[in-house]
């Protein structure tokens, strides 16, 4: 569904580069209502403001507007233009603690000016006395993540359909925990001090006003349905091959599982080489009951590679939290929506294969309720509680091998697998492509053969070892690579042609059957 009456509310907005650049809004066709602080507190009667208007993408600078009242101790000020505007927005002082609010603004991130939103709901009023004497009252509301371009922009009541307020102050601009508002009484006392009176309601809006409540009655059973709870659960089933490490998934789910931890959002970092198991082991340890308990609103799981979509990925996100008619515009727009949805709950995280430390950051998000997983093999995760993954054990990498092959190892062939396994340096990958190998006629022997001359000959394409010897970690690498090369070369010429056609495919892609088989073929 669309939504005909915050459309029209943008077109009332106007961007109002004063001071400390913010948001307007049109009261009257010539009117607009904005914060003292964003004009200016010092601007005089009858000084031109610059503002600009968007709409549909395109800017449009207002000429000749000026400011018709200032009123720096209450916040407040009002600017008249030339041209009149066709839209404006109606002012009402009717609302109730719990009522759903909307604010647009200017938020200013990711190198770009936005006309943004966020969401919030009215706390009530607090009532103050600030640093220069001035007592008042302001509206509080909470939730919403209040950044700098949003001050002096309408604070809409979803309820009444009316403008309640103005919004002024923030709590924190780090976070999404709302802010403050000035109230309408305030702005109309304000307004009949400059010697003006608002207009009748503006017919436009009364008719958008009719659509939106029309298209809202008629989508009441799927808004009934959307309100029913669903706890996302998004991590991959388990391994279907899955070896069981105690030493790690146990020390894992003690760090998740610590309620000792301080207040903030507190990040654990799983590292480790290219095929390790890392993955696997995030995966398990989503499926352990006893973290499902500790975070009972659900987990959610992300996959980012080397050539993330992060503004996607983080729709994705907001979609599972069963918000389905925000729409970001932005990556720092829907960090910080996310981050309100997540505010109070309790969730785990999971950002899988992390390459870059800043692609992690948006997702860095949630109240102290939830913890953040992530899986990367080198990437700097700044103040990440660090768990380094070693290879598997003999025994394990065992009964990897015989899960693969389907059948329990004879005595002989038990020998020969220990050797080839602690050859390729029990890299889990390496040992399942090599289980695959041997099930297709390869012996033991043969395979630890050719693995070696393979290995034997990325050492010399390497021309870092002309001068030192291979490091361990080098070493594993050469192993995998070199299983995946002994998996093609026994490949038939026309199934290693159709096999590299599908590395046309980003890393990490999603396709169909049909899409699949297209490449295939």
């Amino acid at each position: 569904m669309g939504d005909p009456l915050l459309d029209y509310l943008r077109s009332c907005c106007v961007h109002v580069l004063g001071k400390r650049p913010g948001c307007g809004f049109f009261i009257a066709p010539r009117m607009i209502v904005t914060c003292s602080h964003v004009v200016g507190r010092e601007v005089e009667i009858g000084s031109a403001i610059q503002l600009e208007q968007w709409t549909q993408g395109l800017i449009k600078p207002l000429e000749g507007a000026t400011v018709l009242g200032n009123f720096p101790e209450d916040d407040i000020a009002f600017i008249q233009t030339v041209e009149p505007n066709l839209t404006f927005t109606p002012l009402s002082e009717e609302v109730r603690q719990g009522d759903e609010l909307t604010a647009l603004g200017f938020p200013k991130g990711d190198n770009r000016q936005a006309l943004d939103q966020f969401s919030a709901k009215y706390e009530g009023q607090t009532f103050f006395r600030d640093v220069r004497g001035r007592a008042g009252a302001e509206a509080k509301f909470k939730s919403g993540q209040v950044e700098p371009g949003f001050s002096g922009g309408p604070l809409l009541n979803l309820k009444t359909c009316r403008v309640m307020g103005v919004v002024a102050l923030t709590r924190d601009a780090r976070f999404a925990l709302g802010g403050w508002a000035i109230e309408v009484p305030l702005v109309e006392r304000l307004l009949r001090e400059c010697q003006q009176e608002l207009p009748s309601i503006d017919p436009g809006w009364v008719k958008a006003e009719a659509i939106q409540r029309e298209a809202t009655e008629s989508i009441k059973e799927e808004t009934i349905f959307r309100a029913i709870p669903v706890i996302p659960r998004q991590m991959p089933p388990i391994p279907s091959k899955f070896v069981h490490r105690p030493e790690a998934s146990n020390e894992l789910k003690t760090r998740l599982l610590d309620q000792t931890v301080s207040d903030t959002l507190v990040v654990s970092a799983i590292y480790g080489l290219g095929g390790i198991g890392k993955s696997a082991l995030a995966t398990v340890l989503a499926h352990e009951q006893e973290v499902q308990e500790q975070f009972p609103d659900g987990t959610l799981w992300v996959t980012l590679g080397q050539q993330p979509d992060i503004q996607k990925s983080l729709g994705d996100w907001i979609q599972a939290l069963r918000d389905f008619d925000y729409k970001p515009i932005t990556v720092g727009a829907a960090s910080a929506h996310l981050r309100t949805l997540l505010f109070d709950k309790r969730m785990l995280l999971v950002i899988d294969d992390v390459w870059q430390s800043d692609d992690l950051e948006p997702f860095r998000v949630g109240g102290k309720g939830c913890r953040v997983l992530v899986t990367t093999r080198e990437a700097v995760i700044r103040d990440a509680d660090r768990y380094d993954l070693s290879v598997m054990t003999e025994e394990q990498s065992l009964q990897l091998l015989e899960a693969g092959m389907n059948r329990s190892l004879v005595l002989n062939e038990r020998t020969e697998a220990i050797a080839f396994a602690k050859t390729v340096g029990y890299l889990p990958l390496a040992l399942e492509l090599a289980a695959v190998q041997v099930n297709e006629g390869f012996t033991w022997l043969e395979l630890l053969a050719e693995f070696k001359k393979e290995v034997a000959e990325l050492e010399l394409l390497d021309s870092s070892e002309a001068t030192q010897s291979l490091s361990e970690e080098k070493l594993r690498k050469h192993s995998l690579r070199a299983c995946f090369n002994l998996s093609l070369r026994r490949l038939p010429a026309q199934l290693l042609k159709q096999f590299a056609w599908l590395g046309v495919l980003p890393e990490d892609v999603e396709i169909t059957h049909q899409m699949a088989g297209t490449l295939w073929e």
